[in-house]
């Protein structure tokens, strides 16, 4: 019983992570142009039109981490993963980029 109930929970949270965040067509343009810019690699650009979406969306601050960390400015992405998690505590991702980033993080700012 206690297997069904983890496996749901899971599921529920993995449904409520695909659930798409709403946004104007102006931030969904952004943030579609942010993602096309990131693949590319052009972080800097990246970082600016996911700037431009929504600051509660999770989404976007997931991006902006991932841009920060890209761009070596770590302290800012640990920021701005944090803030992705607490703005979707469900967000999967943003609490494993939080996670699995932080100790990197640490570790390079010692040398």
């Amino acid at each position: 019983m206690r297997t069904i109930r983890l496996v749901l929970v899971c599921f529920l949270f993995a449904a409520m992570a695909a659930l798409p965040q709403v946004r104007s067509k102006e931030a969904q343009a952004n943030f579609d142009r942010g993602e096309q810019l990131f693949i590319v690699g052009n972080y800097e650009q990246a970082l600016q039109s996911f700037l431009a979406v929504n600051p509660q969306n999770s989404e976007s601050w997931n991006y902006i981490g991932r841009s920060q960390f890209e761009l070596k400015r770590y302290p800012e992405a640990l920021d701005a993963f944090k803030n992705a998690a607490k703005a979707d505590p469900s967000n999967l991702e943003a609490q494993i980029n939080l996670r699995t980033r932080k100790p990197l993080v640490m570790r390079l700012e010692r040398r």
